[in-house]
């Protein structure tokens, strides 16, 4: 009897360590897949932020691609609005001097016309 005691005894005993022995298995491949899981997280976090940043940056520079353009079309617009205005004043110039020679031919012709008109009375 006490040999069969011993012997259940045992058996108990091999059956609580494989229980153990399972359970410790079980919780070791569950702590493995919640490391696994986490560190595939933290990777994927990791890849978001790069992919973010990348983002960030390919953004700002672009803006100041952006600001250094438009900078740059402003810069050529006013160049032109300069070369515009100077064509402009080189015009009124020189219709200036045409509308002076104008004049001063017309008073020379006057003064001719006055000298004669004085010179045929004058006869």
């Amino acid at each position: 009897m006490k040999e069969r005691y011993l012997r259940e005894e045992a058996q108990k005993k091999l059956a609580e360590e494989e229980k153990k022995r399972r359970w410790e298995k079980i919780v070791r491949e569950t702590k493995q897949q919640t490391d696994a899981k986490e560190e595939y997280d933290a990777l994927r976090d990791m890849l978001w932020e790069e992919e973010l940043e990348e983002r960030r940056k390919k953004e700002e520079q672009e803006r100041i691609a952006n600001r250094l353009k438009q900078r740059e079309d402003l810069m050529q617009q006013n160049k032109a609005q300069i070369i515009a205005q100077k064509e402009m004043i080189a015009k009124m110039e020189q219709e200036e001097k045409r509308l002076v020679q104008l004049m001063l031919t017309k008073f020379a012709d006057d003064e001719e016309d006055e000298r004669r008109k004085e010179q045929a009375r004058q006869e």
